[in-house]
């Protein structure tokens, strides 16, 4: 038996594809709970779909399916922004910018402010792969 680290998965023996490009959706989970607005039942997203906390999400072996020098593109929410850097960090990648907004036609209440855009956060592992196409490509 060799102590040798191998290229497989731990689900089977098949090679794990390696990918230039991840474009991530984490189904995060939200503290807070559904709100009520003038009768209107604004629901977390828990109720729509199964959402999976963030200390469970570092545990996905993301640098295992990128290539050595790949970006990943990740949807995350204004109020867990901060738990979408730190999962940047725990998978090994380093947060490089915002590369999108998406300006939502329907808005949600926040905590502070109607929440109304999510973010794509833009993060490197290794170097920005070289054909990296247009740079002049607006938010």
């Amino acid at each position: 038996m060799s102590n040798r680290k191998s290229n497989t998965t731990s689900r089977s023996n098949v090679k794990a594809p390696k990918y230039s490009v991840i474009y991530c959706d984490p189904p995060w989970h939200y503290k807070a709970r559904g709100m009520f607005n003038k009768g209107i039942n604004h629901s977390s997203a828990s109720k729509i779909y199964k959402t999976i906390k963030t200390d469970k999400l570092k545990t996905f072996p993301m640098k295992d399916i990128m290539a050595r020098n790949s970006l990943l593109f990740m949807w995350v929410t204004s109020p867990l922004l901060a738990d979408g850097i730190e999962l940047i960090k725990a998978w090994g990648l380093k947060f490089a910018t915002v590369g999108f907004v998406w300006n939502k036609v329907r808005k949600t209440p926040g905590s502070y402010t109607v929440s109304q855009c999510e973010l794509v956060l833009i993060a490197k592992n290794g170097k920005i792969p070289v054909n990296r196409g247009a740079r002049n490509i607006r938010q």
